[in-house]
């Protein structure tokens, strides 16, 4: 007689772990909401210091605000954003696509956009503009170049494309491309320059997508701004940026360039796989942290920023509420060019501790009653 033996039951599979998070649309939403007001705060705060550090500040406000939110919703800095895993290539080729983009589309719509502005406006948010009356230290010009070339592209696109586009996109990719360029140009603060800027940001959404490397986008970043600050930093005292054309001859030289290095770079991205870009990116879940101990020491260490730049230029903050209290025109005739350049000379001396800063005062308050401001 055979005996039949009853089967064993299985044990049964584990339930796939539930992710506890807020959504990573939650996420996007929240961390740019945060972002905004933290920007515009510590761009004032840092504008009547030092504008200088006023760049310094609102990039690591920003920072701050990525690090913390994507802490607190227990996901990984590096891996959710895509900044790890990167590739060389995606790096190569991400700096061809921005320095080409420059060249061949951003910067002659740049150039375009402002004729549909009034001067003074185009005047007002015209960096080269601004740069020229800073009259800024070596260390300044240094600190400004750092922040726009290298600090920029790496926290703006942990913000914009890792953490917006990429919660948005599992919404509606083109959607969140189109809304994340929006927010990104707005953001600048610039109406002069908010179309060249929502361009790049298009273009930036595209290559994250494309490609699924933080990398290529903050190369691509990285190589625009270089293009641009560089050529406001060198031609700041210059009558003429030879980086902005200004005839039609002048542009197809700059235009054929910028074909050379945008089409091919494009070519080569559309052909690479993306294992050939990046390492394929999970989303693990992270522990719990504490909000106190996560948000305290960004905050001891900005207020110990500001605290170490009031102490080094004590005066130049000074300066830079008597110019923000008692502002001037620009000026129209010699003898207010003249006056300028006084005014200039006398600022200059009373940071540098070898003239007075009443009399800096003195005369700048005199020259503003007398334009009526």
């Amino acid at each position: 007689m055979i005996e039949v033996v009853p089967p064993v039951a299985s044990e049964p599979l584990p339930a796939p772990p539930v992710d506890s998070r807020i959504s990573a649309v939650g996420v996007a939403i929240f961390a740019v909401g945060l972002a905004m007001p933290t920007y515009l705060a510590l761009s004032m705060i840092g504008s009547v210091i030092n504008f200088a550090l006023s760049v310094v500040l609102a990039q690591l406000g920003l920072l701050a605000v990525v690090v913390i939110v994507l802490r607190l919703s227990r996901r990984s800095i590096a891996r959710f954003t895509g900044l790890a895993g990167s590739r060389p290539r995606a790096y190569l080729l991400g700096a061809a696509v921005g320095l080409g983009n420059t060249l061949l589309f951003n910067g002659p719509l740049h150039v375009f956009a402002r004729q549909f502005f009034p001067e003074w406006l185009v005047k007002m948010f015209d960096m080269s503009e601004l740069l020229r009356r800073m009259d800024f230290t070596p260390l300044e010009t240094g600190t400004f170049f750092v922040a726009a070339v290298l600090m920029a592209p790496i926290i703006e696109e942990l913000l914009f494309r890792g953490v917006f586009f990429r919660g948005l996109a599992q919404w509606n990719p083109r959607w969140a491309a189109v809304i994340t360029a929006v927010v990104f140009s707005a953001y600048h603060l610039d109406p002069v320059g908010f179309l060249a800027r929502l361009q790049i940001g298009l273009l930036l959404a595209w290559l994250f997508w494309r490609t699924k490397s933080l990398g290529a986008c903050i190369a691509a970043h990285a190589a625009n701004n270089l293009f641009a600050v560089g050529g406001m930093l060198l031609f700041a005292n210059s009558d003429h940026d030879p980086t902005e054309p200004v005839t039609l001859v002048d542009w197809i030289p700059v235009l054929a360039v910028g074909a050379l290095i945008f089409v091919p770079a494009v070519v080569a991205l559309m052909r690479s796989a993306p294992s050939d870009l990046a390492l394929p990116a999970d989303d693990p879940e992270a522990p719990r942290r504490s909000f106190f101990a996560e948000v305290l020491p960004w905050a001891t260490a900005l207020m110990m920023l500001i605290a170490l730049v009031l102490r080094l230029d004590g005066a130049g903050a000074q300066l830079t509420i008597i110019d923000l209290t008692n502002p001037l025109r620009a000026a129209k005739t010699p003898l207010e060019h003249h006056e300028r350049e006084v005014l200039q000379r006398m600022r200059r001396g009373a940071r540098k501790g070898t003239g007075s800063v009443s009399g800096y005062t003195e005369l700048r308050r005199e020259l503003a009653r007398r334009e009526g401001r």
